[in-house]
C-alpha cells in the first residue's frame, strides 16, 4: 500500500511538471514566432502579453528597411501601448557583440527602455546594456548590468548625452575571464571614441560571477512598468547594424 501511494504521488508530480511545461510553452511570447533577417542573422519576433514591465508586444512593431536597418517601435493601438523585441535564433558563445544605435538617449521618453543584451532563458544569466531613466525626469540613463538566477550581480549607471549627433556604439566583450561594457561616439568596431567603459573581471581575492555556456542576443524597446510614455507619443528607434566578432 505504501509503495502504491508513493508511485501515485510520483506519477502525479511528473504529470504536474509536464503540464506546467506545456502550459508555459503554449503561453510563450516566442511560440510559433515569425522571423526577420537583420545583419546576416535570423531573429524571432515577440508577440503577446509578457515581461519585462508586463507589456503588450507586437511583431508589427518590428521592421527592417531597404538599407537593412532595424526599426523598433512603441505605439498605441485599440487596447493599449505595444512594444517590440527580437531575439536571435542562434545561440552565441564568447565574443564581441556590437550594436550601432541611431538615437540620442537624452531625448527619449522617461518610461521608454531600450535593451541590448545577451540572455539564457534556462540559466537566466544575462549581460545587459539598457538605456532608460526608469520613469524619472532626470538622472542616469545608461545602465550596464550582469544578472544570474538570483538577480543582479553588478549594476553601473551613467548619464549619456551625445554631443556629436545621434550615432553611438554599445559593445559587450564577453570573455572567459572578464566582461567589458563600452559605449562609444559614432559607429565603430575599434576601441576609439570611448564615452564610458566598465570591466567585470575574475579575481583571485573575491568570488566574481562570470557566465559561461551559450546565450541568445536580444534587442527590445519597452515601457517601464507598462506606463504610457511621457511625453505621450509614438517612438521609433533604429539599430543600424549588429556585429558579432
Amino acid at each position: 500500500m505504501r509503495l502504491k501511494y508513493t508511485l501515485v504521488v510520483l506519477f502525479s508530480t511528473i504529470h504536474l511538471f509536464q503540464f506546467a511545461a506545456v502550459s508555459e510553452a503554449a503561453s510563450s511570447p516566442w511560440r510559433d514566432s515569425p522571423t526577420v533577417e537583420f545583419s546576416g542573422y535570423h531573429w524571432q519576433l515577440k508577440e503577446g502579453y509578457a515581461p519585462p514591465g508586463q507589456n503588450r508586444w507586437s511583431k508589427e512593431n518590428v521592421r527592417v528597411d531597404a538599407e537593412g536597418q532595424l526599426h523598433l517601435m512603441l505605439n498605441y493601438k485599440a487596447n493599449g501601448w505595444y512594444c517590440a523585441e527580437i531575439r536571435s535564433e542562434e545561440w552565441f558563445g564568447y565574443g564581441s557583440f556590437i550594436f550601432h544605435l541611431i538615437a540620442n538617449p537624452a531625448q527619449l521618453a522617461s518610461q521608454s527602455v531600450l535593451g541590448m543584451f545577451l540572455y539564457n532563458e534556462i540559466s537566466q544569466n544575462e549581460i545587459d546594456v539598457e538605456i532608460s531613466r526608469w520613469g524619472k525626469d532626470t538622472g542616469p540613463n545608461l545602465h550596464y548590468s550582469l544578472h544570474n538566477r538570483s538577480g543582479p550581480v553588478m549594476v553601473e549607471d551613467f548619464l549619456l548625452d551625445l554631443s556629436e549627433g545621434d550615432f553611438s556604439t554599445h559593445r559587450l566583450d564577453w570573455l572567459s575571464d572578464r566582461i567589458v561594457y563600452s559605449s562609444q561616439y559614432g559607429h565603430r568596431q575599434d576601441g576609439r571614441g570611448i564615452i564610458f567603459q566598465k570591466i567585470v573581471a575574475a579575481s583571485e581575492s573575491e568570488d566574481t560571477f562570470l557566465p559561461n555556456g551559450k546565450m541568445r542576443v536580444h534587442i527590445n524597446l519597452w515601457l517601464f512598468r507598462g506606463a504610457a510614455p511621457d511625453p505621450v507619443g509614438e517612438l521609433e528607434l533604429i539599430i543600424r547594424r549588429f556585429v558579432y566578432l
